[in-house]
């Protein structure tokens, strides 16, 4: 499938109501404006991904600007994995609204 037929099958969706996540990224320099007019509501990012990202130079700057993007666009960043108390307070430190992972349960099956 080529890029145009997928975005003419993404908008499609979107017109149907339909909303999207990406999940696994990795990168801070995402245009959330653009994924949001193509109905992105979420990205999810790795727990252990986004605090190694931190401790490097300037990220936290970064991260703030990520976070100012996603409030601007209404997209919803979601971190995943989280798996230990440490880990939470951590990314606390960088003002994360939404998490899932291990430590706030194991997933389970759901009941019909």
């Amino acid at each position: 499938m080529h890029y145009k037929e997928f975005a003419d099958n993404l908008a499609r969706l979107a017109k149907l109501g339909f909303t999207f996540s990406i999940d696994r990224v990795d990168r801070l320099d995402l245009n959330f404006m653009e994924l949001a007019k193509r109905n992105f509501m979420y990205v999810k990012v790795d727990a252990e991904n986004l605090i190694s990202l931190a401790g490097t130079e300037r990220v936290e700057e970064k991260i703030r600007y990520m976070q100012d993007d996603l409030t601007d666009s209404r997209v919803t960043r979601i971190v995943e994995k989280i798996e230990t108390e440490p880990q939470l307070v951590e990314l606390l430190d960088h003002n994360i609204r939404y998490g899932q992972g291990y430590l706030f349960g194991e997933p389970r099956e759901s009941k019909t």
